[in-house]
């Protein structure tokens, strides 16, 4: 927020452009399945090392603007 005598501008972020989705990583039916999970393009890696050890494990976002990270800025004068 910001003012200069008669003057007020107010800025927040939310969510409302983002895209909905379920998280690959958590189980189903858990306690934000239907609310905060955005979409996400993720992978299960496995790999197995010298050792013979198998590995399994996420990759990183693969599709970050598919609209799983678009919370914007918005601003307005304020009353």
């Amino acid at each position: 927020m910001t003012s200069l005598g008669n003057f007020s501008y107010g800025v927040w972020t939310d969510w409302r452009n983002t895209v909905a989705s379920a998280d690959p990583r958590e189980a189903a039916g858990g306690p934000d399945d239907a609310s905060a999970d955005v979409i996400q393009c993720r992978t299960k890696i496995s790999q197995t090392g010298k050792n013979h050890k198998t590995t399994t494990f996420w990759s990183g976002d693969l599709c970050p603007h598919a609209g799983g990270i678009d919370q914007n800025i918005y601003g307005d004068l304020t009353p």
